[in-house]
């Protein structure tokens, strides 16, 4: 089936609310989620542009986010972290680091936290079959993390998918195909 695309008008943020957006992500209750890579944190805003939260704080400690840019969502199911529900989490790459974090949404708290030593610049995410697939186009690689616990499982480079000048940014899965 074709997928369709509405639009009806631009969403307009108030011009303080964001100083560099990278991301933008629909949420499945229907907010978006900005990252703002220059204030180091994410704006939770409804459709109509109404800022509703502001998530994180800059910093390099569990939690904190350091130049956040990539986003992805992963649904749970009987998911509890510190003994509260959790619907989804959120996936957030940052920018420039070998970092990738888990937040519990909707509050935002910290989850979990996977660093690669060879990740230098994770860019594209997207969840398929209980695993995480983050593009690294400044490693020329696409590293293959678990889900449960963002360990690296594998990586597809040049090499793996015989191409000369694999430089992947963005991700999407589909059909038991992963899209770069």
């Amino acid at each position: 089936a074709p997928v369709v695309i509405e639009y009806e008008r631009p969403v307009e943020l108030p011009a303080d609310t964001l100083a560099s957006a990278a991301s933008v992500l629909l949420l499945p209750t229907g907010e978006l989620l900005l990252s703002d890579t220059a204030r180091g944190s994410l704006v939770v805003a409804s459709a109509d542009g109404r800022v509703i939260r502001r998530m994180g704080t800059p910093g390099s400690a569990p939690g904190q986010l350091n130049r956040p840019a990539h986003l992805a969502v992963i649904m749970h199911k009987d998911l509890r972290v510190n003994n509260v529900p959790v619907s989804h989490s959120l996936l957030v790459g940052e920018r420039g680091t070998n970092r990738v974090q888990q937040l519990a949404l909707p509050g935002g708290g910290h989850m979990r936290y996977s660093t690669a030593p060879k990740l230098r610049d994770p860019h594209g995410m997207c969840v398929a079959a209980q695993r995480v697939f983050v593009s690294d186009p400044t490693s020329h690689a696409i590293r293959i993390l678990q889900q449960h616990t963002l360990r690296t499982e594998s990586v597809l480079n040049a090499a793996s998918v015989e191409g000369k000048d694999f430089n992947p940014h963005g991700l999407a899965a589909h059909g038991g195909k992963l899209y770069a």
